[in-house]
């Protein structure tokens, strides 16, 4: 197999069960939570810290070809249950960010 078809074959479609939902939450927590800082050059700083019930977080940077000109981008955190409930989780930050602007993301554990 080429590496050509490797991008052309169809991922399988990924559906968590309860089960894995519940092993999950047997897990001990490794750490009391994630805290960070944002700053971009839009002048947006921000410091947060996930709370002791979520599960963690994510830092995205999207671009699209119906947008050329600027990336979204969002710093959020999330629980067990509202992946497995597909709810929406904490939006820390988000924003667009044009060509030439930039952000910074400090974790500490």
């Amino acid at each position: 197999m080429t590496a050509y078809e490797d991008l052309t074959t169809t991922p399988n479609d990924f559906k968590p069960t309860r089960e894995m939902f519940e092993e999950l939450r047997r897990k001990p927590n490794l750490r009391d939570g994630y805290a960070f800082q944002y700053h971009s050059t839009l002048g947006t700083s921000y410091a947060g810290r996930t709370s002791s019930e979520e599960h963690g977080f994510g830092f995205t940077v999207l671009w699209s070809s119906h947008r050329p000109e600027r990336v979204s981008v969002s710093l959020n955190s999330y629980t067990i249950d509202s992946v497995e409930q597909q709810t929406p989780g904490h939006d820390h930050v988000r924003e667009y960010l044009q060509v030439g602007q930039s952000v910074t993301v400090e974790i500490d554990a």
